[in-house]
């Protein structure tokens, strides 16, 4: 098990996880038949994106709430993230697990 820093963005429609952290770590991926164009907030190609998504990857997650760990399955599309942040959980993350975390900021 690694620990990653990872970006709770509510802007972004898709979970993404960055291009050279899912090859360095060897993580499973799988074609994609049609292309997905990624854009980042100001519309530009998110670099090597769209071609292939990250299947079979767990995150496990600490609840605020209980403490207790959780293990979630992840999917992600694949692309170039900004250096020192290899995760962006975006909104499908977001409602697909806000009923089973609770999350505080600090």
């Amino acid at each position: 098990m690694i620990t990653v820093n990872a970006l709770i963005d509510t802007g972004a429609e898709l979970t993404i996880l960055d291009a050279d952290f899912v090859e360095q770590m060897m993580m499973p991926l799988v074609k994609r038949e049609n292309r997905l164009r990624l854009e980042s907030a100001d519309g530009s190609l998110l670099k090597r994106s769209g071609t292939v998504q990250v299947k079979q990857v767990q995150l496990e997650v600490p609840d605020a709430r209980s403490g207790k760990q959780k293990i979630i399955d992840l999917v992600t599309e694949f692309a170039c993230l900004e250096p020192g942040c290899p995760l962006l959980l975006g909104f499908d993350w977001i409602t697909a697990h806000c009923d089973k975390l609770t999350v505080t900021f600090s």
